[in-house]
């Protein structure tokens, strides 16, 4: 376990229980009752070595659970739709359609 007070403790609190506060979300970042119950899965503890962090194994989400290799799937699938040469030029349309309108909308 990394030592209290360490960077990587306190990224890891910056990343999870400090950032609930400060968007005041009850709750979020903690393990504690009537906490959100979304949670990071790890095959090693990623608050004792940073590199750690890419030992994700899975996501729980809504109550459900997402194997990263399942997440990689669905992420390479949706590239290579969004990607193609019929669908990345209607995306990109779309996506500059929609910041304009909102751009249009903070401006105004």
């Amino acid at each position: 376990m990394s030592r209290p007070g360490s960077a990587f403790e306190q990224v890891w609190k910056l990343a999870t229980s400090n950032a609930g506060d400060r968007l005041g979300l009850r709750g979020l970042g903690r393990v504690e009752a009537d906490a959100p119950a979304d949670i990071l899965l790890f095959r090693r503890d990623p608050t004792e070595v940073i590199s750690n962090i890419s030992s994700l194994e899975a996501v729980v989400a809504a109550g459900k659970l997402y194997r990263v290799a399942d997440l990689n799937r669905a992420l390479q699938s949706s590239e290579a739709y969004f990607t193609s040469p019929l669908i990345k030029p209607l995306a990109r349309r779309g996506a500059e359609r929609a910041l304009a309108r909102a751009f249009s909308r903070t401006q105004g």
